[in-house]
This record gives structure tokens, C-alpha cells and sequence, in this order.
């Protein structure tokens, strides 16, 4: 801005997310401003769309402003194609969520609506919508009248430590109303799997997606098998095992350096051969955990693997360990 041209410099700037620029002269000054703009961003693909006011309104996010002479009065502004139609009293919800939908629109109007007429307008506007959605008239007014503007609009800060209840009706509600008690702040979540898809599609045990979620699981020592001969391999992973399992087959096919590449990849690489996943095998709680089970399974089970240790595992394993063989034997 301290390098825009004094002709064209706009008399207000501000900016949050969008930008509003006061002019005063005509559209003119404008256009050399955006060419000013444009020509500062030449090395950048970024370009800026415009609105001008239009019969002294100017909508900028979601607030309108209308100039009445000298000032600027603050309304809601809904677009052309806003269908205003909110949750139904008569939805299967908890209660507090119809309360809330109310409690939302009318701190908005109280936080934009400045005037005390427009405040009148935007509340006779909201008292319509939602009494031809089959609210009942005394919710509405109690919320969308003059008469019942509260001190504060703003809700209380959160008390307690939160609890995500599933809702499954009056019965959630009356421990909702027991746990706030208690002191707990209640947020209600849906069901999980009780949507109109889960309910009326449920997916086969053998789909590929539900075989797909078996193998999505992290922290794993796991065994593969080649499918033409008799050899096996361990292996390791904190990752997803799908996504290390996707990484044994890539490397078959892909180039990549020998000391890279696992020892089963190699092998179906070198043999033309292909592999499976048989089984997990055990479980790590930790990193070091996981990369110590994974050698003693392979110190114990050398001869029914394509293991190298020197390649394929990250732990040394002590001869003194030999006594657990019974209790790493993989029956194969």
C-alpha cells in the first residue's frame, strides 16, 4: 500500500479473509487500483475477483452493509440462493440441538445487527422461517423478540471435563441430566454404524474392504510365505501392515539398491516367484519391543526362513536367549 499511486490509494483498507476498500470517486480509480494490485503480483498466478456496491449494499463475508448517508448500518446477509431451512423440531435428535439452532441464529443477529430497527427486521425474518418449519410460536418469540434479549448472548465457558455420549433417546437424556449433575459437560454424538447405508448395506466378511481393514493394523511381527516353495519370512512394523505389505510387493518389480530390499522381495525377485500373508505373529509395545521378537523369531525359526539377519532384522539377539526357542518355534 505505501507504493500504490496517490491517484488511485484508496481512502479505507481492511482485510479478513476477503478485503473492503472505500473509494472516493468513481469506479474508475478502482480499476487502476486492481491494475496497481495485479502488476505487483505479475510472478504469481494470483488474481482478485470484485464486487462493487449496489444500491448502497455491499456484502463482505457473511454481513451486509447498507450506507445511510454518513454511516454504515450492519445486517445478516444470506445469499440469493440460501434455502433457509434448518433442523426440523421433529427430528430424532436431543433436544438441545433444536435449542441451539435457535440460540446460534439469534447471537449472530445480536452480534451484527446494531441497530436497533434492523435488530427488529432480522428477528421478524427468523420468527417466519422457523414457525413455517413447524416450530411452536412460543419457542420462537422466546427467542426472536425484543422483549427477551438477555444480558449476555454469549454462552457460559465450558465447566468440567467433556463427555461424548452416543445418543440412543430418552434414556441418553436422563444420564446426561444425572452426569451434569456430576459436573460433566454432555456433547452428544450419533451412533456409530447407524446411518440408512450401514443399516440397510451391510458389507460381506470376505469384500475386500472388511479383508483390507483385518490387515490395518500397526505394531505387528508377521509372517509371509512364498506360494511356490517352501520358504517363509518375518518381518516388522510400527506402520500399518497394509502399507508395509504394499512396500514387499513393490519392491519386487521396482529398482531399487539389494541392500533396500527385503529378504521375501529378493527372493521372489531372484526366483520368479510370489508371496502371501499367512499370519501375525505377535505384537510389540514398543519400538525396541517389537524389533527384539522380530529376531529371536528369526533366530529361532533360521531354518524355515529367506532371512538374513544381517539384512532383515534391526536386533542382535544373545545366545543366551537359546532357552525361549520353545516359545518362538513358529509351527509352520
Amino acid at each position: 500500500m505505501s507504493k500504490c499511486p496517490v491517484l488511485c490509494k484508496p481512502k479505507f483498507y481492511a482485510r479478513y479473509i476477503d478485503v473492503f476498500l472505500i473509494f472516493d470517486g468513481p469506479h474508475d480509480l478502482f480499476h487502476q487500483f486492481l491494475d496497481f494490485v495485479h502488476s505487483c503480483l505479475a510472478h504469481t498466478k494470483i488474481r482478485f475477483t470484485h464486487e462493487f456496491e449496489s444500491q448502497r449494499n455491499l456484502p463482505f463475508l457473511d454481513i451486509n452493509l447498507y450506507r445511510n448517508n454518513s454511516s454504515l448500518l450492519l445486517s445478516v446477509y444470506r445469499k440469493t440462493t440460501h434455502s433457509n431451512r434448518y433442523i426440523s423440531p421433529l427430528s430424532y435428535v436431543p433436544y438441545n440441538y433444536v435449542i441451539t439452532t435457535l440460540k446460534t441464529l439469534r447471537n449472530r443477529a445480536l452480534r451484527y445487527c446494531l441497530d436497533l430497527d434492523v435488530l427488529h427486521a432480522e428477528f421478524v425474518f427468523l420468527r417466519n422461517v422457523f414457525i413455517k418449519q413447524g416450530y411452536s410460536k412460543p419457542l420462537v418469540f422466546k427467542f426472536f423478540s425484543l422483549s427477551s434479549i438477555p444480558a449476555s448472548c454469549r454462552p457460559p465457558p465450558p465447566s468440567g471435563p467433556r463427555i461424548f455420549l452416543p445418543y440412543f433417546g430418552a434414556k441418553a437424556k436422563q444420564l446426561a441430566i444425572y452426569l451434569k449433575l456430576m459436573g460433566f459437560q454432555i456433547i452428544f454424538i450419533p451412533l456409530q454404524n447407524q446411518n440408512l447405508n450401514s443399516l440397510l448395506f451391510k458389507p460381506s466378511t470376505n469384500s475386500p474392504q472388511n479383508k483390507t481393514d483385518k490387515l490395518d493394523k500397526t505394531n505387528v511381527v508377521y509372517l509371509l510365505s512364498c506360494k511356490d516353495c517352501n520358504t517363509n519370512y518375518i518381518g516388522e512394523t510400527s506402520r500399518s501392515f497394509s502399507v508395509r505389505f504394499k512396500e514387499h510387493v513393490k519392491d519386487v518389480s521396482r529398482v531399487v539398491a539389494e541392500n533396500k530390499i527385503s529378504a521375501i522381495s529378493q527372493h521372489a525377485r531372484l526366483n520368479k516367484h510370489t508371496f502371501d500373508f499367512v499370519k501375525f505373529v505377535d505384537m510389540g509395545y514398543s519400538y525396541l519391543d517389537l524389533v527384539l521378537k522380530e529376531a529371536m523369531y528369526i533366530l529361532f525359526n533360521q531354518d524355515l526362513l529367506c532371512n538374513d539377519r544381517s539384512i532383515s532384522s534391526s536386533a542382535f539377539v544373545s545366545p543366551h536367549w537359546l532357552p525361549l526357542k520353545p516359545y518362538f518355534a513358529l509351527n509352520i
